[in-house]
């Protein structure tokens, strides 16, 4: 896929217009898993737009971080990782 950041999420997990994502969280059969699928799908664009690529992008502020909100970044980020890893290719 030719996308990063938010686009790239929306390209993946969204649902487009055949109303299936390239990639599922789960198995995306009941009305539950297709909410537990969207509420993902944000959850990961809004941490992807929360802590960009500052390399790419360029720092918008200076930002100072404590050890312990490090770590809950970390954590969280970790958490996404260990989804992601579980993902599925729809069919």
């Amino acid at each position: 896929m030719d996308a990063d950041g938010s686009a790239l999420v929306d390209r993946a997990f969204g649902t487009g217009t055949q109303g299936n994502p390239v990639i599922r969280f789960n198995k995306f059969d009941t009305g539950g898993e297709r909410s537990e699928h969207a509420a993902f799908a944000q959850v990961l664009r809004g941490f992807l737009t929360a802590f960009r690529d500052i390399a790419m992008h360029g720092p918008t502020a200076k930002w100072t971080v404590e050890e312990a909100e490090a770590i809950e970044i970390l954590t969280l980020a970790s958490h996404l990782h260990r989804r992601l890893d579980r993902c599925e290719k729809a069919k």
